[in-house]
């Protein structure tokens, strides 16, 4: 198909030109929600495509995976099933090998190491196309190198800034660009507040959101800013597990059949990464903790079975932090604005959490939390080496 014969609007029109005429070693496409990012890479594969030239699709996370495979209709991999880095953590070549063009979604994720990783085994295809939003939270891991690359303007970057009617008619993209001009958001059918002034009242009100809502709990995500006290992540998903009406015991205090669970740390033996979410299917406590077991069915498929320390890595998951949930995409966010969590409440990370759902976003807390939160800039900059360096180069170009 030719670019020409698509309807794009020009940012658009200047991203896949960029990427498929011009092929620099790395270009930046960033973007806030319904700019059209996902419109720009089928457009930059079908184009690639009728050049004859192969893609293979990249995501930091299981989820963003299977996002982007659903966004563009092609087969999308985890980063590091891609770059075969299921061996004890060591970096090696792998499933890139026979790509023309490397594209990686969700990057603003990607910490120094694995985009190390990416550089390193994508040099021999002629283009490596990061996309993202420039305006996500940093990386759980150390550095930025995305946001880094983004500000050196050192790499070719096309900023796409046109939201679409379709998307425009959303409450929730509306909200997300009203947050990350600092304008209080306007509430909407599909972003909704729940008032809650008492912060021990939160996870009863969140519970009865659920609840009243019909929320099903694959659909449904909880959001909270930090994991202490009584509106924190620990104490929701206390509640929450509580509130599911079954008497069986909890395993190690958290876990049962049915308990959704998130994976804290890369397993390369069993093949799970940090921030993969599941549902356990059954435990078997031992009678002693090294013998305990859980069988865990995750969300991108396959069931894993877990044993004695293994367990450690898992946690419960019907609330998380923002930082846990990007990269990730539900169909409802509820997010806890109250001033009780606010230590770590800012414009950035509602942004995020706001930016996670797909049909509906309930805020529950206060509306003073919410004006305080679209208020506190945060500042997120982090001191690396590379955005030194890319600094270095620009003022010698």
């Amino acid at each position: 198909m030719s670019v020409a014969t698509l309807e794009l609007t020009p940012d658009q029109e200047q991203a896949v030109q960029l990427a498929t005429r011009e092929f620099p070693r790395v270009m930046v496409i960033t973007g806030g929600p319904g700019t059209g990012k996902s419109t720009v890479l089928r457009s930059v594969l079908d184009e690639l495509r009728s050049q004859g030239l192969r893609s293979i699709l990249m995501a930091p996370s299981g989820k963003a995976a299977v996002r982007m495979r659903e966004a563009t209709g092609r087969p999308a991999y985890t980063i590091h099933s891609a770059l075969g880095l299921f061996n004890g953590g060591a970096l090696k070549a792998g499933g890139v090998d026979l790509a023309d063009v490397a594209i990686v979604d969700e990057s603003s994720m990607v910490d120094s190491r694995v985009m190390a990783a990416v550089f390193e085994n994508t040099q021999h295809v002629r283009t490596l196309i990061l996309v993202g939003g420039a305006d996500q939270l940093p990386p759980v891991q150390e550095g930025c190198p995305f946001l880094d690359l983004v500000r050196s303007e050192v790499v070719p970057t096309v900023r796409l800034t046109h939201v679409h009617r379709q998307a425009a008619e959303s409450g929730i993209i509306r909200a997300a660009h009203q947050i990350n001009r600092g304008r209080t958001p306007d509430w909407s059918d599909d972003f909704q507040f729940v008032s809650c002034e008492e912060a021990n009242e939160v996870p009863a009100t969140v519970a009865r959101v659920i609840r009243e809502r019909e929320l099903r709990p694959e659909a449904f995500q909880v959001l909270s800013p930090q994991k202490t006290r009584v509106a924190g992540v620990n104490s929701l998903n206390a509640y929450l597990e509580g509130q599911r009406g079954t008497k069986e015991p909890l395993l190690r205090e958290r876990f049962r059949a049915g308990t959704r669970v998130i994976q804290t740390s890369n397993d390369y033996d069993l093949g799970v990464m940090n921030g993969e979410q599941g549902f356990v299917q059954r435990v078997e406590a031992g009678q002693r903790p090294a013998k305990d077991q859980v069988w865990v069915r995750f969300d991108q498929g396959g069931e894993h079975h877990y044993e004695g320390g293994k367990i450690r890595a898992l946690l419960p998951a019907w609330a998380v932090t923002c930082h846990k949930s990007q990269g990730s995409q539900w169909d409802t966010v509820v997010f806890v604005a109250h001033k009780s969590v606010g230590f770590l409440l800012s414009r950035s990370l509602f942004y995020v959490a706001v930016t996670r759902a797909e049909r509906l976003v309930v805020v529950v807390g206060q509306q003073a939390a919410v004006d305080m939160a679209v208020r506190k800039v945060r500042d997120l900059r982090r001191r690396t080496l590379l955005g030194l360096w890319l600094a270095r180069e620009r003022s010698a170009a």
